[in-house]
């Protein structure tokens, strides 16, 4: 693996793990597309590092308050968390030996596309409730874990669900990256150990850019969707992913 291949990956799983159009996806996609081998399982813990580190640094008063004066909503946010921890200790290994190719991406890509779709139908007619308690985060907690499939996208399925429940776009945007929080960090350190041993396959500076690309780059998405969706629809995200899907089909059938 170049240092250009480690910087490209890295910006796309910054940019891709927290807009609403699938990192895992992109990241089997882009290797696929331009011949390149399949990065080794500690450059990808790598890039999940930087994008978890991303998610404590933006969130980091979030959390401070969380852990000192709402330990209530902390609880909340872990209950949210079981369904999606649980999927993925259990079947994350399936999931990821079964659906690791481009047919199946475009596949979860339709069809979080036609999630997000229905949730921006229904965002209008559904009586818009803030608050977030336990049943609601757990079955927000529940979209989350259809980010197991490659191309869905956990910010999608959880804004989706969150928009479904009540939740504006901009709250079910900050509530699923709070959600996402302890599931990213939970996979990260699983992966490191997992990986560990072959952290000799990739070289420090390879690592270090693709890192540092997709700690910056993450911070970046974050800030740029809790504002966009401040204002706007996911209707851009959905056509993208249309599109997206046209080329692959192009890509994989011509």
């Amino acid at each position: 693996m170049t240092v250009l291949q480690a910087l490209i990956l890295g910006v796309v799983q910054g940019v891709t793990e927290f807009l609403p159009i699938s990192s895992s996806g992109h990241l089997i996609i882009i290797p696929e597309i331009f011949g390149w081998r399949v990065q080794p399982l500690v450059f990808d813990t790598t890039l999940h590092l930087g994008t978890a580190l991303a998610l404590i640094v933006y969130f980091y008063k979030d959390i401070l308050e969380i852990l000192i004066k709402k330990i209530k909503f902390g609880w909340i946010i872990l209950a949210g968390s079981i369904p999606a921890g649980l999927i993925g200790f259990f079947f994350g290994d399936f999931f990821e030996n079964t659906f690791r190719n481009t047919t199946y991406v475009v596949l979860f890509l339709f069809a979080g596309s036609l999630l997000m779709f229905i949730a921006e139908l229904f965002v209008k007619r559904v009586k818009i409730d803030e608050k977030v308690g336990i049943r609601k985060s757990v079955l927000i907690g529940l979209f989350q874990s259809l980010a197991l499939l490659p191309g869905m996208s956990r910010s999608g399925s959880t804004i989706s669900g969150g928009m479904l429940l009540g939740l504006s776009r901009r709250k079910a945007a900050r509530f699923s990256f709070l959600l996402s929080i302890p599931i990213v960090l939970g996979a990260a350190v699983f992966k490191i150990v997992e990986s560990f041993s072959a952290v000799q396959e990739v070289s420090i500076l390879t690592l270090s850019v693709g890192f540092v690309s997709s700690l910056v780059v993450g911070l970046l998405a974050i800030k740029f969707l809790l504002t966009y969706l401040g204002k706007k629809d996911l209707w851009v995200f959905i056509v993208y992913r249309l599109v997206l899907i046209t080329a692959l089909l192009t890509f994989l059938y011509m």
